[in-house]
């Protein structure tokens, strides 16, 4: 029988559903089960006892709606059966009280009292039923038992069964209406308030319930990481014996291998010092050579040209001539190579007078000398300096500038409005010059590669030796600097130059760097 009475009141409880919605599914169920009993017993007590055919079986139906209550639960229509059963109790007490005196041929008083009892006994229904936060729905229950009370007299006088058209008076009748639905508001919000602190400490128990399931767990969770610790603890002791046996024969071995290294080590210096002297000489062979370059052959292809330039041509047959003119190419040729050579000498050998220079006045005078050239092109030169003053060596930084606007001018695109853009701002204890244009571009992908090397041209159609972006970037690293290119064909080039302002480099060490 127990067993029975349990299934019976699980019916449509899930393992998924939360604990408060499955206690009041349990409620639900066991009210609804109870009902069906007890109008069962009812309804046999009604058949013996009353003399009225009607009422047994009313009472009976009854019991029919409990059970469907039941069904409804087990197929999952919770909420609706909780509001069938919240409307159909007082709805079923009111129609069972009018049936009632509708055959019956003598209605007494009390008749009219026990009814309404019953329907102001209706209202804890939805109360049990609906948790709280369930605001609609135990409004909705909550109505179906208020308006059978609130409509008693009106719907007995619709049926011809009032309470005055049956014969009866009194004088307190009127105000027992009242009464009654103000204490059906005064139940309500009783039990309401007790639903409240009831539901509030069930929450609380709930949480207190959870805190302790985890911090259960976590003592759990913490007594195996003891014993997992305490086991590697063991095994770490034994582990850390073995190790320092080991170490004692490995720091054995290790003396023994750094003598042999301090001995190993000693030879190696002597080679490396050995090494670096004939390096050194080398080095100072090519200097003597690049020098002897620059200067000695100077002097003979001088003389070579001086004597092309007086020799009669006209006296010379065509074909001599024309070697003689082939010859003097040369020599010019030759004469710019080792000009350029003696140029790039004397700026890896010269001495850096670092000073403070007005950066707005040098432009000014390389833009001076540019003038023909920006003027032929009718050149927008755009100035947008933040730093008004750099650290560093004037012709140099004269030769960077000349040079980067120079080829901004040079390498405009035809057809389209000359612009260049010049700007200046602190960056990295240093200043970083931008020199933009809107030229021919670089195509860095293809000349990347050998854009700062010397005599390197990319845009044949266009007149230059190819050195001046090699020079910039001798002068800028002899600076202990650096310069970066961005450009793309037929879109423009933008160089970046960046000088250090808080520690000159020294002339040796610009040369060893360069």
């Amino acid at each position: 029988m127990g067993e029975l009475w349990n299934r019976i009141s699980r019916l449509g409880i899930t393992q998924d559903m939360s604990a408060l919605k499955a206690r009041i599914l349990l409620l639900t169920n066991r009210i609804a089960l109870i009902l069906l009993l007890l109008s069962v017993v009812l309804a046999a007590a009604a058949y013996f006892t009353l003399s009225n055919s009607v009422t047994a079986p009313l009472i009976l139906l009854t019991a029919v709606f409990y059970f469907g209550v039941l069904l409804l639960n087990r197929r999952g229509f919770f909420n609706l059966s909780r509001l069938g059963m919240s409307a159909f109790v007082p709805m079923a007490t009111l129609a069972v009280a009018v049936i009632i005196k509708r055959n019956t041929p003598q209605v007494e008083e009390i008749q009219y009292f026990n009814s309404r009892i019953v329907l102001l006994l209706t209202a804890i229904i939805p109360l049990t039923l609906f948790l709280l936060r369930e605001k609609k729905l135990l409004a909705l229950g909550l109505a179906a038992p208020f308006l059978c009370l609130a409509l008693y007299d009106p719907i007995h006088e619709l049926f011809g069964v009032d309470f005055y058209q049956l014969g009866h008076s009194s004088a307190v009748y009127d105000f027992l209406d009242f009464l009654l639905l103000v204490l059906f508001a005064l139940i309500a919000a009783a039990f309401l308030y007790y639903k409240m602190m009831l539901e509030k400490a069930e929450l609380d128990l709930m949480s207190g319930n959870n805190q302790l399931r985890q911090l259960y767990q976590e003592l759990g969770r913490r007594h195996e990481e003891i014993q997992a610790q305490a086991e590697k603890l063991v095994e770490g002791q034994q582990q850390l014996q073995e190790a320092n046996q080991l170490i004692e024969q490995q720091k054995e071995l290790l003396q023994a291998e750094n003598t042999q290294l301090h001995a190993h080590l000693l030879e190696k210096n002597k080679i490396l010092e050995a090494s670096n002297q004939e390096l050194h000489s080398r080095i100072e062979e090519l200097r003597q050579f690049s020098y002897t370059i620059s200067h000695n052959l100077r002097g003979p292809v001088a003389s070579l040209l001086g004597l092309i330039n007086i020799f009669d041509f006209d006296n010379a047959t065509p074909h001599n001539r024309q070697l003689l003119l082939h010859a003097k190419t040369a020599s010019q040729a030759l004469d710019t190579v080792i000009c350029d050579l003696s140029q790039v000498l004397q700026i890896r050998e010269g001495k850096l007078d670092m000073e403070q220079i007005a950066l707005p006045h040098l432009l000014e005078n390389v833009l001076l000398s540019l003038k023909s050239e920006q003027e032929a092109c009718a050149a927008e030169i755009r100035q947008e300096l933040q730093v008004q003053e750099i650290q560093g060596v004037k012709s140099y930084l004269h030769s960077i500038l000349y040079n980067l606007i120079s080829n901004a001018i040079k390498y405009h695109k035809p057809g389209r409005p000359c612009s260049i853009t010049i700007k200046s701002s602190s960056m990295m204890q240093g200043v970083l010059l931008e020199i933009s244009d809107n030229g021919v571009g670089i195509d860095l992908e293809r000349h990347g590669a050998n854009l700062f090397k010397m005599y390197k041209r990319f845009h044949e159609n266009r007149e230059g030796r190819g050195l001046g972006l090699y020079l910039i970037k001798v002068q800028t690293e002899i600076l202990g600097g650096y310069i970066e290119v961005r450009s793309q064909p037929d879109q423009g080039s933008t160089f970046l130059v960046w000088l250090p302002q808080q520690h000159p480099i020294s002339p040796l060490a610009s040369l060893a760097s360069a």
